[in-house]
């Protein structure tokens, strides 16, 4: 139990931290570049890199945590953007 809290509080939560930080800059440069399926289908690939990562490297504990960054960097932060800015690119 104390190994599994120091593993939260020594890397999982700087961890998500900085995921978080590096996929809200590369959404907004994404959904600059992209069309809204092309981002959505870019979307798909790194959650599924991520899931893959967790499952070979971290505790399986990290992908729930993990996961709801990934969605709201994603999508959450960037939902009217992506809906309404969306010109069909």
């Amino acid at each position: 139990m104390a190994a599994l809290k120091r593993y939260r509080t020594a890397f999982e939560l700087p961890f998500l931290k900085e995921t978080s930080r590096f996929y809200g800059v590369e959404a907004l440069r994404n959904l600059e570049a992209m069309s809204l399926p092309d981002y959505l289908s870019h979307v798909h690939k790194r959650i599924q890199l991520e899931k893959d990562r967790v499952t070979q490297y971290f505790s399986p504990d990290t992908w729930l945590p993990l996961l709801a960054v990934c969605q709201r960097c994603f999508v959450v932060d960037h939902i009217q953007l992506s809906w309404a800015g969306d010109s069909g690119r």
